[in-house]
C-alpha cells in the first residue's frame, strides 16, 4: 500500500479525461495501443507520465513506445523511457516516460502507447485434422491499470472475423461485426479497480499463421571493397493447434484455395530497397520455390517451403541476400562510419524467441558501439576470412522475444584507418605482382640436367638463346640447305660432262670434293637444327630427304647414259664408276640419317628453344 501512496502522490495533480484502448487480434501478435487525453489540474509542469500493464502481460512485450501529441503524424516525436522502473503495487509493471513537451498547469495533452506481444493467444482444442478451423483464446483486462484518476474509458477488440465463440461480458459491452467494444466506463481511482479487476477472455477462429522462430541466427559481414553480406538460418515452427491425424497433398491443394486450415504454405520476407544475389536453401539444397518482388520502396520474396507447414510442424533454411555498401554503411560527421540495417527479422508475421547476431567489420576496425531498439546482450570476438592476417571484429548480439516492426534499425559505429581499409587490396597487389616475377624468372631459366650429345648444341650457363637468335639461326640453316642443293646441281652438271671412257680417278677427282664439302656442310646443320622449332624441323627433314633422293637421281641418270650405244668396255668403266659414286652416296646418306637421329632426340628429350615458347 506504501507504494501505491507514493505513485498516487506524485501524480494526483494530473487526471486521464478519456483513454481508448484498442487490442488488435489479427495475428499470432497481440497489438495494443491506448490514447490517453490528460489535463493538469495541478498548480506545477508535469514532465513524464507514467505506463502501467499487468505484470504478466509485460514480460511477453516484444516492442514498447509512445509519443505525445498526434500519433497519426509523419514523425512524431518519441517519448524516451526513463531508466528505472518506479513503483508499482504488486501485480503490476510501470514505465515512466519523458513528455517531450512538458504539460504546464491547466493544459491538457494527448499521449499514446503502442505495445506488442507474444504468447497471449493459446489454440483452443490444442489439436485439430486437416481441414478444420483454428480456435484460439486471448485472455486480458477490461480496464486499465493506471496510477491516474480516468474519467472515461473504452476498449476495443478487432477480431479476425465475426465467428466468436464465446466472450465475457462486462457490461456495457457489444459485438458489431469483428468489433467487440466494452465500455465506456468511468470515474476510476487510481489502481482503484486492482483488487476487484475482472479478466477479459475472448474465444474466436482464426486461420492467422502462428509462426515462430525458435531460433534465428543473422550474420553480417561488411566489406569496404564489396557488399554488405546478410544471411539468416531459422528454425521455424507452426505453433498453432497441432495437427492431428493424416495428411492427404490432395485434400490439401482443394481447400488451401478456400483458405481451409491452419495451414501455412508459404513465408513472405521483406528487404531493404536494392538487395541482390538472394539465395534460398535448405539441408537438400538450393530451394527455388520462391518468387522475388522488387519495387522502389523494398524487395518482397515469398519463400515456399518444400512441404506446408502445419500445427506443430519444423522447417529449417537458410535465406541470404547482399546489399550494395553505400547503402548499408555510411560515413559520420567524425570520420568514422556507421552500419545500419534491419534489426527484426526479415520474415513478416513471425515471433522470435532467441535471435543471434553476428556482425563482422573490416579487419581493424575499432571503436565498435552498437545500438538497437530492443534489449540485448553483446560480446566481442574475433573471426578470419580471406587475407586476414589479425582477425575481424566480431559483434555477437543476443536477444530474446522479438516481432518484426517496421523501421527498427541495428546500427554498429566504428572506426577504421586509411590504411587498414587498403590492407587487403594492397595484399592481392604484392600476391600477383610475387607470382609475376615468379613466373618471369621460371621462364628465362634453364633446369634441364641432361648432357650433351653429338651434334647437339651445349647451352651457355646464362640460359637459353634469345628468341631473335633463334630465328637467326633457323634463317642460316635455310640458306645453307639452299647452298648443298646447288652444290648437288654442280655434281649433276660434272656427272653429265664426264666423258664416256673416263678413267675412275677422273670421276674421282671429280665428284669426290664436292661430296667431302657437301658432307661437311651437312655434318654442321646438325647443331643448327636443334635451335628451331618441332615443325622446322620436319621441313628441313624433307629437305635432307629430298638431297638423298637427288643422289638417287644422279646415280640412275648417270647408269642410263652410259647404257645408250656405248660398248661393254665403256660400260665396265662406267660400272665402277658408278660403285664409287654409290659408296660416297651411301656414306652421305649414313651422315644425314645420323644427323636426323640427333634432331629427333632433342625433340623428345624436351630441348626447345624459346621460338617454341
Amino acid at each position: 500500500m506504501t507504494a501505491i501512496f507514493l505513485i498516487v502522490k506524485g501524480e494526483q495533480e494530473v487526471i486521464i479525461t478519456s483513454a481508448t484502448q484498442e487490442i488488435n487480434l489479427n495475428t499470432q501478435a497481440v497489438i495494443t495501443s491506448v490514447q490517453y487525453s490528460l489535463l493538469n489540474e495541478g498548480s506545477q509542469t508535469v514532465n513524464h507520465f507514467i505506463a502501467c500493464s499487468d505484470i504478466k502481460h509485460a514480460q511477453q512485450r516484444a516492442f514498447f513506445e509512445g509519443v505525445q501529441g498526434d500519433a497519426e503524424a509523419d514523425d512524431p516525436p518519441e517519448m524516451k523511457v526513463v531508466p528505472g522502473t518506479p513503483a508499482y503495487p504488486a501485480g503490476v509493471s510501470c514505465d515512466k516516460f519523458t513528455l517531450t513537451e512538458p504539460l504546464k498547469s491547466g493544459k491538457r495533452t494527448t499521449v499514446e502507447t503502442y505495445a506488442v506481444y507474444t504468447k497471449l493467444t493459446h489454440p483452443r482444442p490444442a489439436e485439430i485434422e486437416q481441414g478444420e478451423t483454428q480456435r484460439v483464446v486471448y485472455e486480458g483486462h477490461h480496464y486499465l491499470l493506471s496510477p491516474y484518476f480516468i474519467k472515461s474509458q473504452t476498449t476495443k477488440v478487432k477480431l479476425p472475423s465475426s465467428q466468436v465463440d464465446a466472450y465475457t461480458k462486462e457490461k456495457p459491452t457489444q459485438l458489431s461485426g469483428n468489433t467487440l467494444t466494452y465500455g465506456p466506463y468511468g470515474d476510476h481511482k487510481p489502481f482503484s479497480l486492482l483488487a476487484q479487476q475482472s479478466r477479459m477472455r475472448v474465444h474466436y477462429e482464426t486461420n492467422a499463421p502462428f509462426l515462430e522462430a525458435l531460433t534465428l541466427t543473422r550474420d553480417i559481414e561488411v566489406s569496404h571493397w564489396g557488399n554488405v553480406y546478410v544471411e539468416e538460418r531459422y528454425k521455424l515452427q507452426h505453433t498453432g493447434a497441432r495437427h492431428k491425424g493424416t495428411w492427404s497433398r490432395l485434400d490439401y491443394m482443394t481447400k488451401a484455395v478456400m483458405g481451409v486450415g491452419n495451414v501455412i504454405p508459404e513465408f513472405k520476407a521483406v528487404l531493404p530497397a536494392g538487395a541482390h544475389s538472394i539465395y534460398y536453401r535448405d539441408a537438400i539444397g538450393n530451394v527455388s520455390t520462391s518468387r522475388t518482388s522488387p519495387s522502389l520502396a523494398s524487395v518482397e520474396v515469398n519463400l515456399r517451403p518444400r512441404y506446408p507447414l502445419l500445427g506443430g510442424w519444423k522447417v529449417d533454411f537458410i535465406f541470404g541476400w547482399s546489399l550494395p555498401l553505400h547503402q548499408a554503411v555510411r560515413k559520420t560527421k567524425g570520420g568514422g562510419y556507421e552500419l545500419a540495417v534491419q534489426f527484426s527479422p526479415s520474415i513478416t508475421g513471425v515471433v522470435v524467441q532467441d535471435m543471434d547476431i553476428q556482425v563482422a567489420l573490416p579487419e581493424g576496425a575499432t571503436h565498435l558501439r552498437p545500438s538497437a531498439p530492443h534489449p540485448f546482450t553483446n560480446t566481442t570476438s574475433k573471426r578470419f576470412s580471406y587475407l586476414d592476417l589479425f582477425g575481424r571484429p566480431l559483434l555477437n548480439l543476443h536477444a530474446k522475444n522479438l516481432v518484426a516492426v517496421a523501421d527498427d534499425e541495428l546500427t554498429v559505429s566504428y572506426r577504421l584507418s586509411s590504411f587498414n581499409l587498403l590492407l587487403e587490396p594492397g595484399l592481392l597487389i604484392g600476391a600477383f605482382a610475387i607470382a609475376f616475377g615468379i613466373a618471369i624468372a621460371f621462364s628465362r631459366s634453364e633446369l634441364s640436367l641432361g648432357g650433351s650429345s653429338k651434334g647437339s648444341r651445349r647451352l651457355s650457363g646464362s640460359g637459353r638463346e634469345s628468341e631473335a637468335g633463334n630465328v637467326q639461326s633457323a634463317e642460316e640453316v635455310v640458306g645453307s640447305l639452299t647452298k648443298q642443293i646447288a652444290e648437288r646441281d654442280k655434281v649433276l652438271g660434272s656427272l653429265d660432262n664426264v666423258q664416256m671412257g673416263t678413267s675412275k680417278d677422273d670421276v674421282r677427282r671429280i665428284v669426290e670434293p664436292l661430296l667431302k664439302d657437301i658432307l661437311r656442310k651437312l655434318r654442321q646443320l646438325g647443331p643448327a637444327l636443334e635451335a628451331t622449332t618441332g615443325f622446322r624441323k620436319a621441313a628441313y627433314q624433307q629437305v635432307l630427304d629430298r638431297e638423298a633422293s637427288l643422289h638417287k637421281a644422279a646415280l640412275q641418270r648417270f647408269d642410263g647414259r652410259s647404257y645408250t650405244g656405248a660398248s661393254y668396255t665403256h660400260s665396265k668403266v662406267t660400272e665402277a664408276q658408278l660403285d664409287l659414286l654409290d659408296t660416297k652416296v651411301n656414306d652421305l646418306r649414313a651422315e644425314m640419317t645420323m644427323n636426323l637421329n640427333i634432331i629427333k632426340q632433342g625433340v623428345s628429350g624436351g630441348r626447345t628453344s624459346a621460338i617454341s615458347q
